[in-house]
């Protein structure tokens, strides 16, 4: 019995651990999804001012520069995420931001058209993703993602502001202004695991 139980409390911490961010081992580093997207973050601003502005060095390359620069967003109410992105198997509908593990948020606005070199580098579009930090003073996790035509959620740009971000399931007591979805996979394994315990302990009775 304790056995079974040792095993399903295993199975449910590593559906915990697998719903983590993508970058758990340092987050205030930058996080590019090369694998499934062409993209180039080019530019980083934090309430509309550059980081060309903010002295980080020229245009481009800013996943470099604000790995370079750990961001505390003070009383900034937005960072804008600019650059192009294509996702190598289907073609970009929306670009979208999701803050900590909450849902995505979508906007038309984040789109914009796409010169020839983009299209021939494999972008789909520009983008300018604007994200609300308001208020946000513990450390977040920042994730640009885009919508396939398909329907299909795809993360490709992840950073954290304020220090290094934990994810909320190693995390017992969430900041209140930062809210976040539970991970469902999280709930139906856990369900699975303790209907599985369930029948171990009816096949011992039977028996």
């Amino acid at each position: 019995m304790k056995k079974i139980l040792a095993i399903a409390l295993v199975v449910v911490m590593l559906a915990v651990t697998a719903s983590a961010i993508h970058s758990p081992e340092d987050t205030t580093k930058v996080w590019l999804n090369s694998e499934e997207v062409a993209l180039s973050f080019d530019t980083f601003y934090l309430n509309g001012v550059s980081h060309m502005d903010l002295g980080w060095g020229q245009d481009g390359g800013a996943h470099e520069k604000l790995s370079a620069n750990p961001v505390t967003v003070g009383d900034a109410e937005t960072i804008t995420i600019r650059g192009w992105a294509g996702l190598k198997n289907g073609t970009v509908a929306e670009f979208g931001y999701r803050i900590n593990e909450g849902e995505p948020v979508f906007n038309a606005d984040f789109a914009k058209p796409a010169e020839d070199a983009v299209k021939n580098a494999g972008g789909d579009s520009r983008m300018e993703i604007v994200v609300p930090v308001k208020g946000l003073t513990a450390p977040t996790l920042i994730t640009a993602v885009v919508k396939g035509e398909a329907g299909e959620i795809v993360d490709f740009i992840e950073f954290s502001v304020n220090g290094q971000y934990e994810a909320k399931a190693d995390d017992p007591n969430p900041p209140a202004e930062n809210p976040g979805t539970a991970d469902a996979s999280v709930i139906a394994v856990a369900a699975v695991a303790c209907i599985a315990l369930a029948g171990v302990v009816v096949a011992k009775k039977v028996k």
